[in-house]
């Protein structure tokens, strides 16, 4: 139903109220003639006003009705008084004024609403809709769009509107024969020329009588196929940029396999322009190989999974490609082409040609390995991989090792504690046992570090087999340590041997009266006594290299100062670095304090009862020791060279310092006396004489 049915029902509604009303008080009338009684007339009057005010303003009447209804009440009680019998009537008919009213009122209120929506829809339609006189040749009523396609100002005659539309007089008598009998004429094409510009709509037409009035709704088509030609043509720009800016080859071909069209990104890969390609068949631009494999591609039953081609350049070169092709059909289903994806893959194909030799080198040095190689699973700890060297080693086989836990095999005390994974070394180098598949325990020497390999953290695991090694370490340990003995021996026989003579030279002087004579063989002893000294502490110490400094020099000095007699308080100061001397630099020591001791206590002291006798020993920068031996005596003569004196002591301890400790000699005469000596700490071994005659130690 349209608004116009209901504006037309609404009129009948009311003149048949009107005719109704009419009758009523036609009725009226004839009853006051008849029985002559107003008050049944004003009773039948007051139906007029509540009907008429109520259909006119719908629910906004009540009030209205109800004052009426009132007066109705007011009136009957003046003219009859206050009887029961009048009044009970009255009442009755106040209420049924009121409910006719409220009936009427909501009627009207509904149709009045029905008929601004449908009026409302009239106007918003996205159709040009009018409301036509087929008989009249009429246009009555008109909505927005409608006079916006045809430029209706509001000034045109009522026919001019309708010729504008109706061109064609058959067309319009032709929806009339249909209208005036009651049909609807349903989505017929029909063609508008305005301005110039032919229009094509959807025209549906509703009749609203059986004289030719109908709801006329045009639908634009020519507008539809204009906004759907651009959106087409949108589609078709944004289709050819997504084509055109592509980073893949787009190659499109016919049904025979000749080119008809390839993107920029295609046309880069080749290097070929597009008329060098246009035209041309897929398959001329294949290399040899792919040509025969690609044979059968255009006729229809193209693959639409992915191949891999090698295509030639225009110059010369060739590139690996990933090519998927999917055929392209007409309506029918037949076959008209293909549309060829095309993606370069020669960098990859380069990079996995790469990584192959890469893992075939590194196969290739893992199996090839001397070593034990096992490969571990970082996070787990589970063996990856094993090498041959490996796999006869543990004694299983190969799959029974991997994926086993690697301390199941290799330092089984130590799982959880794992050098590299968890206590943070970066390499772990340590000997550890080797638990085989008999349970036999192999020492072996192993080395672990981290390794990186695509992206996932491993432990590579190197091990050897020391037990050999062990054995003969063994054998040395054993053989050093008859060697220690032997040595020891040999050192305290040496210590024995120098006693021997110095008791020999002891008992020698006992035979001679010469003072000279006796002085000389004196201090002969004592050279011989600091040698032995020497080799004492050797063997005492333990170490047949090095003997403690602090120890050694002290316990020779306090032996020097027992040894002479005389009535002297002499005190000796030692200020001696706990550090270890060289064999070959301990008896050069020793034999110059024996003899710088010796000639303080002869000379330095003379005219005196009392002295000290000073001993310094300390480690320098550079590897230097400083050798300090001095007294507080009268000190010596200015200008004594002790090089050049005929005391063989000084001249001794004068080519001690320079041909066996490598060093230098000093002298200070402030307060006495002090020689100092500064040598290196590792002095070379020497087993020769020295022009001088001086035998050196070792």
């Amino acid at each position: 139903m349209n608004f116009r049915n209901i504006t037309k029902n609404n009129r009948v509604q009311s003149l048949v109220l009107l005719l109704l009303l009419v009758s009523f008080l036609f009725a009226e009338l004839t009853t006051y003639l008849v029985a002559g009684t107003l008050n049944a007339i004003l009773t039948q009057v007051f139906y007029i006003p509540i009907i008429l005010l109520s259909f006119r303003f719908g629910r906004r009447a009540i009030l209205i009705t109800v004052a009426l209804a009132a007066a109705y009440l007011v009136l009957v009680l003046l003219t009859a008084g206050a009887s029961f019998s009048e009044l009970a009537p009255a009442v009755m008919q106040f209420y049924v004024y009121i409910s006719i009213g409220i009936v009427v009122g909501s009627l009207s209120s509904r149709m009045q609403l029905s008929e601004s929506r449908y009026r409302e829809l009239f106007r918003r339609s996205g159709n040009a809709a009018f409301i036509a006189d087929f008989r009249a040749g009429t246009v009555t009523e008109t909505n927005p769009k409608f006079r916006e396609y045809f430029s209706i100002t509001g000034g045109e005659a009522p026919g001019e509107v309708f010729s504008r539309v109706f061109r064609d007089p058959g067309t319009a008598r032709e929806i009339r024969d249909r209208i005036r009998g009651r049909h609807v004429v349903a989505d017929r094409d029909f063609s508008v020329t305005h301005e110039g510009r032919r229009e094509d709509f959807v025209l549906n037409a509703t009749p609203l009588d059986g004289d030719g009035l109908a709801e006329v709704t045009l639908a634009d088509v020519s507008r539809i196929r204009r906004e759907d030609e651009r959106a087409l043509a949108e589609s078709e720009s944004k289709y050819r940029s997504l084509v055109e800016l592509a980073q893949e080859g787009i190659w499109v071909i016919d049904e025979n396999g000749i080119t008809t069209y390839v993107n920029p990104k295609m046309r880069e890969m080749l290097g070929y322009t597009e008329s060098g390609m246009l035209g041309h068949s897929l398959f001329g631009f294949l290399g040899e190989k792919s040509w025969i494999a690609a044979q059968g591609m255009g006729n229809g039953n193209a693959p639409r999974e992915e191949h891999e081609f090698e295509f030639v350049r225009q110059d010369g070169s060739r590139i690996t490609t990933s090519l998927t092709i999917t055929p392209v059909t007409d309506g029918d289903g037949n076959f008209t082409g293909a549309l060829a994806l095309v993606t370069d893959i020669t960098a990859k194909k380069k990079a996995e040609s790469a990584l192959r030799e890469s893992e075939e080198r590194f196969r290739s040095i893992f199996e090839s390995q001397m070593a034990g190689t096992i490969l571990i699973d970082a996070a787990t700890h589970a063996i990856v991989d094993a090498n041959g060297k490996a796999v006869s080693l543990i004694g299983l086989k190969k799959d029974q090792i991997v994926g086993k836990v690697c301390h199941q095999f290799i330092c089984p005390t130590e799982a959880g504690k794992c050098p590299v994974t968890d206590l943070g070394q970066t390499i772990d180098q340590s000997e550890r046992v080797l638990i085989s598949g008999n349970g036999a325990r192999i020492p072996i020497m192993k080395f672990v570090k981290r390794l990186d390999m695509g992206g996932k953290e491993y432990l590579i695991e190197t091990f050897t087999d020391i037990t050999e090694l062990k054995k003969n370490e063994e054998q040395l340990k054993s053989s050093l340590a008859e060697k220690s003995v032997l040595l020891m021996e040999v050192h305290h026989r040496v210590k024995n041997n120098l006693q021997i003579i110095s008791g020999l030279i002891r008992l020698q002087s006992r035979y001679i009266d010469n003072q000279q004579a006796l002085e000389a063989l004196r201090e002969c002893e004592n050279r011989v006594i600091t040698m032995a000294l020497v080799h004492e502490s050797l063997y005492q110490s333990g170490n047949l290299a090095n003997i403690n400094a602090r120890q050694h020099l002290t316990h020779l000095v306090n032996n020097l100062l027992m040894s002479e007699e005389q009535e002297r308080q002499i005190r000796l100061e030692a200020d001696i670095e706990d550090l270890q001397l060289e064999l070959n630099a301990a008896i050069p020591c020793s034999l110059i304090i024996n003899e710088l001791v010796t000639n303080s206590m002869k000379y330095a002291f003379t005219g005196r009862q009392a002295g000290t006798i000073r001993i310094s020993l300390h480690g320098e920068p550079g590897g230097m020791l400083r050798l300090g031996v001095g007294d507080d005596g009268i000190g010596m003569p200015e200008g004594m060279d002790p090089s050049m004196t005929k005391s063989l002591g000084l001249k001794l301890v004068t080519r001690l310092v320079r041909d066996q400790l490598k060093g230098t000699l000093a002298i200070q005469r402030e307060n006495g006396t002090l020689f100092v000596i500064r040598f290196p700490q590792g002095t070379p071994q020497a087993g020769r004489k020295d022009p001088g005659g001086i035998p050196h130690a070792g």
